[in-house]
């Protein structure tokens, strides 16, 4: 019997009314890890919703010390994992937001018990040379909840987004460009991993973010022309050996919604 052929998907989005910075690409990276994590099943709410919900979560010491039952005990237990799943995952955005202070290039989420034996990865190419800040008129949440929405709903994904996965851990891998200045807070958080290759073993989800601008968004923006020429006329880039991966320190472990005599700590 054959192998199962493993299904890799790759998808385009095009940024046409907004210049593509390091800030926003941070900010898209992040918001589709939030998507990632509920719904690859890693938490059981939005990102959103879980992070409010375990923060109105009081612990009882003094009622739980005078039960001393093993149902107070369990509740207490899977609070406390809650408690520590927020508190990585609040770790794991800040470490993305200081990745983007440098010239990422590719961003890479495992899912899977290590980074070597992966279940399923998402990998998002960013344009190259992107800007650290640029002037604009337009609101930039705005900008990104439409780009990130792009994704969430890009029909290729589908079947990416529906793919059975268990709570596991998630790690990130950024590739950067060593030929730009890095951050010292960078190398502190972040290890580089010359060795890492994207495994084809396991599905593989490619995003690509293209910054290819419309003429609405050169007329009703102040912009450098000479710049905006080469974003709107990007040619093929070269593989530059400059870039090496870097892995980042802090990896989320999935929270498991476990129940306690047939009800969930949000039901308690």
């Amino acid at each position: 019997m054959s192998a199962k052929k493993t299904k890799n998907v790759e998808v385009s989005v095009n940024v046409a009314d907004e210049v593509l910075t390091l800030n926003r690409a941070s900010a898209i990276f992040s918001s589709l890890v939030k998507i990632l994590a509920v719904q690859r099943n890693q938490i059981p709410f939005s990102y959103q919703t879980f992070s409010l919900l375990v923060n109105r979560v009081r612990r009882d010491d003094e009622d739980a010390s005078k039960e001393g039952s093993w149902k107070a005990f369990q509740v207490e237990k899977q609070r406390d994992l809650a408690k520590n799943t927020v508190q990585d995952y609040e770790k794991f955005l800040k470490m993305i937001q200081i990745g983007f202070e440098n010239s990422v290039q590719e961003a890479v989420i495992l899912f899977g018990a290590t980074i070597f034996t992966p279940k399923e990865i998402w990998h998002v190419e960013f344009p190259k040379d992107m800007k650290t800040n640029f002037w604009s008129t337009r609101n930039s949440q705005q900008a990104v909840d439409q780009i990130v929405s792009a994704i969430g709903f890009h029909k290729q994904l589908w079947e990416s987004f529906s793919r059975q996965l268990l709570p596991t851990n998630m790690y990130l891998m950024l590739k950067i460009d060593e030929s730009k200045t890095i951050s010292q807070g960078f190398l502190e958080m972040f290890t580089k991993n010359e060795d890492f290759t994207i495994p084809g073993r396991c599905p593989v989800s490619k995003i690509t973010i293209q910054n290819n601008l419309s003429e609405s968004a050169m007329g009703n923006r102040f912009l450098d022309l000479s710049f905006l020429g080469d974003v709107l006329h990007r040619s093929p880039e070269k593989k530059t050996e400059n870039c090496q991966w870097y892995e980042c320190d802090v990896s989320v472990k999935g929270f498991k919604d476990v129940l306690v005599k047939g009800k969930s700590i949000w039901n308690l």
